[in-house]
This record gives structure tokens, sequence and C-alpha cells, in this order.
């Protein structure tokens, strides 16, 4: 790719999907067009819960709620772990993904946790100078209702909070 489109940014990140545990085996060539990446589910339990593709033990999880102090510093762990990894490498860095899972329909996750761990991990990221995405438009982690063809407000809120 470089030899037809020298200037071309590339985003890479390390094994076990992106997880910042995971960057020191990532190992970068000498490019200055480079932007690492990671993702950040923490807390999982939370993130995750009834989620059948996560593992029975998480499908099985209902009802837990965010954001207490062990929970913050969960979240806030891996963007640490990020921030320092970009710092000593020179390359920047972008939360490439977080988001939490609304749950069945039939028994939807709490939309105010959702919406407050959603602003935390936006200001984590901001407040370490981390650019960020979130996970994902409009299925079932969605900031957009597709069926309602309306924003769920409070996750558009708490990821744009002038607008």
């Amino acid at each position: 790719m470089r030899e037809t489109n020298p200037d071309r940014i590339v985003v890479i990140g390390p094994v076990h999907w992106n997880s910042a545990a995971a960057l020191d085996q990532l190992e970068l060539p000498a490019d200055a067009h480079l932007v690492a990446t990671v993702h950040d589910y923490e807390p999982f339990d939370f993130t995750h819960q009834q989620a059948q593709w996560a593992g029975p033990d998480v499908a099985r999880t209902r009802g837990v709620l965010c954001c207490d102090g062990g929970q913050r510093r969960r979240l806030a762990q891996p963007l640490d772990v990020a921030q320092r990894w970009a710092a000593r490498h020179d390359v920047p860095m972008w939360l490439g993904e977080f988001g939490s899972y609304g749950g069945p329909p039939a028994h939807p996750n709490d939309m105010a946790a959702r919406a407050e761990y959603t602003r935390l991990v936006r200001e984590a990221a901001q407040q370490r100078g981390l650019a960020w995405a979130y996970w994902e438009l409009d299925s079932g982690f969605g900031v957009y209702d597709p069926q309602a063809q309306a924003w769920r407000e409070p996750l558009r809120a708490a990821l744009l909070p002038s607008s």
C-alpha cells in the first residue's frame, strides 16, 4: 500500500479484539501515518449483560447498573494504558469502539445506566486526549432507533452534550 499511497492513514490495533492489555505486543513499523486503536467495553459485565454471543455467564447476567467507583476505575483503566502506550511510542491513539448493549426487547437494559456509562467513557477518553467512536449506530448497542426513526436521546446526549 505504501508504494501506491504513501500518505494514507492506517489504523491498527492489537490482538484480543484491540485490547489495551495487548498493546505491548503490538509492533509497529516506522511510519508517520499510523494511528493505533483500542476498544473499551469495561466493565464487561455491565456493557454486555444479556448478550447471547458473549458466553453463557454474561448472557444470564441482568440488572447490572453503572457506574460505581469500581466500575469507573475499570472503564478508565484501558484508556490509561492506551494513553501511556501512545505517549511512549509517539503514535496517535483512537478509542475505536465503546458502548453498552441495549438488551433484548423483552428485557431491555437500563437506559439511564447506559447513558451514564457512555458519558463517562466519552469524558474519560477526551480527558486523556483520545479521539473516540461509539459502537454502533442502529442495532443492539445503537444510539439510533431504526423502528422509531429517532435518536435514543439519552445516548445521543451522552455522546454529544452540546447538540
